[in-house]
């Protein structure tokens, strides 16, 4: 009898032998895990293996079933068309081949793939010469979208519509090369020119939108541009972006009321866009810093208007309203009672209500898990989980819930995949794995989560080096716990966009400095993933900031984020708010803003879920409960 893992047994030898150069042996392995059925779990590992084996010792034939279940894979993938189709056209294949490179020409001319494979077979463009016009529109607006326009610009004068409808497309696609060689004012009446067929008039409308800050309109031709944008079905494809990109063309003229307008328009149908949002909830912070608070309250209203109950902006937006006193009592009633209820474990709630939620009964932790036929994903998963493989099995529930489509299934295997990425000290994957499997869960439906899935969603790996490190720089265990989550989500492996590394996101240049400082010693890359160096220095980091600021967390908190350079300047401000709670709704920046209330709430989540240790601030509140003395840098 076959063992019912002898797929995962098969893969790791096949890895190993890779590894040592013994190719034919590991062929054979790979050629079984190809044909596996019924539920194969090494399929495209295998299939990527011997394509490139077979094309390396020039098997071009025994290649094509191998890239053809590759492609089967990822339908969408210009590399694997062009790749297909060469192998096919080599091995007599042609009429297949055609297909391939017809997708390529019309559906993916620019890109890097179809390029290569007309440059290296230049009859298929002779082929595909005398097209008939649909398929020609179809490339021709292909072009377009990729942003080719030197090609667009050497075909469309050679293109011939076949009536009414493909002219339309063709004065559009006049506007848009128009547009790609800087002439947006011609392209705009290019655009204007588009009468039918509808989707070409749509088309041509939201462009416009894109033209028209480049084409130096006149306030009037601006106006007449946007209202022709708004009143697009809100459902138009480019409609929003279009918007949004007038929008900050708005944001920069003189013109306040226009740029209000758009944003309120942005949101008006339940499709906020982050844009829109920021700029009407800072734009009220501006008009509040400058005295003005009528003013702040009727932006901040719009977004009251238009937003969903448990939007974080609606939230914002509606506690700056309630605490700057700009709430009649019956509506302060009304938001507290909606804050509680939509945002009940969240940062606002806890707030307005200076204590953790109220115990709820705990429901049921998850459906049933479905059945697991033997071969099957989820029943290979569990015998790996059974084995303490839990990173393997992780993979073989992932596999089931792509295959899965049934609602309450679907449910069932995201937990289990939690509890698999937990199990496997994936606790990144884990939180986010068990935010799509409860995505309500700072609102009411919080009170039905037992204490083992909150503590999922605010874990605290790495204990040791943790502990020790806050205990170096008097720090508060669960203070530091909380700025790991937001910074890294408990990966020490992290690493951000702008370079920052670990658990603490140490960007090179502060961790080099804070070694130097501290003596903590140097050794990058790999000082940056060790959680108990990068703790240790960020530890340090985080306790220059409060030493800095004074203990005041929120400041030190955001500083940490976006710098002591840029809160000392919000701190000049005029007007400034001197409650810490105001002063963080009035941050200019999103990210920020958002971090410092994150880590703010992860402070009394995780003081609510890990009761045995000190909570470093009172449930709701924003001053720290009892901060050690400021310590001298060495």
């Amino acid at each position: 009898m076959q063992c019912p893992l002898w797929e995962c047994g098969a893969a790791w030898r096949a890895a190993l032998l890779v590894k040592a150069g013994r190719l034919a042996e590991a062929k054979v392995l790979y050629e079984s895990l190809f044909r596996a059925q019924p539920h194969p779990s090494y399929k495209l590992e295998a299939a990527a293996f011997l394509a490139e084996q077979a094309e390396a010792a020039g098997d071009k034939a025994g290649a094509i079933p191998y890239v053809r279940a590759l492609l089967d894979s990822a339908p969408q993938d210009p590399a694997l068309h062009a790749r297909l189709g060469g192998l096919l056209e080599d091995t007599g294949g042609t009429e297949e081949a055609k297909v391939l490179a017809l997708w390529l020409w019309t559906r993916a001319p620019a890109l890097s793939p179809s390029e290569a494979f007309f440059k290296a077979r230049p009859q298929w463009k002779q082929a595909f010469a005398g097209l008939p016009s649909a398929v020609q529109l179809e490339r021709l607006r292909s072009l377009a979208s990729e942003g080719d326009m030197g090609s667009l610009g050497a075909e469309l004068p050679h293109f011939v519509p076949s009536g009414a409808g493909e002219a339309g497309w063709a004065s559009f696609l006049k506007g848009r090369l128009q547009e790609g060689q800087g002439r947006a004012a011609e392209a705009l009446k290019s655009y204007e020119a588009v009468g039918s067929p509808q989707e070409a008039r749509i088309a041509a409308i939201t462009r416009t939108g894109f033209a028209l800050p480049k084409a130096g309109a006149t306030e009037k031709a601006a106006e007449a541009v946007e209202t022709l944008v708004m009143g697009l079905p809100e459902a138009a494809e480019g409609r929003q972006k279009a918007l949004v990109n007038l929008l900050k063309w708005r944001i920069r003229q003189p013109s306040e009321r226009r740029a209000v307008a758009l944003a309120e328009a942005l949101i008006a149908f339940g499709q906020a866009q982050p844009e829109a949002c920021e700029y009407l909830y800072d734009k009220g912070w501006d008009r509040a810093l400058a005295g003005d608070l009528k003013g702040a309250q009727g932006v901040w209203r719009i977004l009251l208007q238009h937003l969903a109950p448990d939007s974080d902006y609606r939230h914002a937006a509606a506690y700056s309203l309630y605490r700057r006193g700009l709430m009649r009592p019956s509506e302060a009633k009304d938001f507290k009672d909606l804050t509680l209820r939509e945002d009940r474990y969240g940062y606002f709630g806890y707030r307005l209500r200076g204590a953790p939620p109220p115990a709820g009964v705990a429901g049921i932790l998850s459906p049933a898990e479905p059945p697991a036929p033997p071969g099957s994903h989820l029943a290979k998963g569990r015998l790996l989980m059974d084995l303490g493989l839990p990173r393997d099995a992780a993979r073989e529930v992932q596999l089931a819930l792509d295959e899965e489509s049934d609602p309450a299934a679907r449910s069932a295997l995201l937990w289990t995949l939690t509890l698999a990425k937990t199990s496997a000290m994936d606790y990144s994957g884990a939180i986010r794995t068990a935010r799509a499997l409860y995505p309500r869960v700072f609102n009411e439906n919080g009170d039905a989560l037992p204490r083992s899935v909150w503590r999922v969603l605010y874990p605290a790996p790495f204990r040791e080096a943790v502990l020790t490190s806050a205990d170096s720089r008097a720090l508060p265990y669960l203070l530091v716990c909380s700025l790991i989550r937001q910074e890294s989500l408990w990966d020490p492996d992290a690493l951000s966009r702008s370079g920052a590394r670990g658990l603490m996101q140490l960007m090179p240049g502060t961790a080099s400095t804070l070694a130097r400082r501290y003596k903590l010693g140097f050794d990058p890359p790999a000082c940056y993933t060790d959680p108990s160096w990068n703790t240790r220095a960020g530890c340090a980091f985080l306790r220059e900031l409060l030493n800095r600021y004074h203990g005041r967390v929120e400041l030190a908190l955001a500083a940490y984020n976006a710098g002591p350079g840029r809160v000392d300047d919000w701190l000049a401000r005029p007007r400034c708010p001197k409650e810490p709670d105001l002063f963080i709704e009035s941050i200019p920046f999103k990210e920020t803003r958002s971090y410092v209330r994150r880590i703010l709430l992860n402070c009394w989540e995780y003081s609510r879920l890990y009761s045995e240790f000190p909570a470093p601030l009172a449930p709701g509140a924003l001053q720290m409960a009892a901060l050690a003395p400021p310590q001298a840098s060495p």
